[in-house]
């Protein structure tokens, strides 16, 4: 019977590593394509295929990051009119509000005959009484 040798610290560090790696590689579609690559074209045509994913995921990255500064700059510099246009906005959607709450509150009309056979004559700003039709 073999006694299993006690694992060293080095090789539990390299096991982790390599299980860390495994987990936090996704098989996504650029993955599998460099799979299938290595499979049938061989080793050298799965690392040209990840070179390639990763130089192209270089630029895209490239391009985020630097882009960003130029919509900070954007935002920087039209800060008067996007705060001017956002509180248009809000003062409209809550002008809205208002007129459902309001409308919520009055009696709901049906009809013409019953408009008419509520209508209230106004004199000086004041209801004073109902005018029968």
């Amino acid at each position: 019977m073999d006694i299993p040798h006690p694992i060293t610290d080095l090789e539990l560090l390299f096991r982790g590593a390599l299980a860390g790696l495994a987990i936090s590689a996704p098989v996504g579609p650029v993955n599998v394509l460099c799979i299938s690559r290595t499979l049938t074209k061989g080793r050298a045509a799965g690392v040209i295929s990840g070179l390639g994913a990763a130089t192209a995921d270089t630029v895209y990255g490239a391009i985020a990051g630097f882009s960003i500064s130029f919509v900070i700059a954007f935002l920087i510099r039209e800060e008067l009119w996007i705060r001017l246009a956002g509180g248009i906005l809000l003062a409209r959607r809550r002008a809205a509000v208002l007129r459902q709450a309001v409308r919520a509150r009055l009696p709901r009309i049906d009809s013409l005959e019953q408009a008419a056979a509520g209508a209230l004559v106004t004199r000086g700003g004041r209801a004073t009484h109902r005018r029968k039709i």
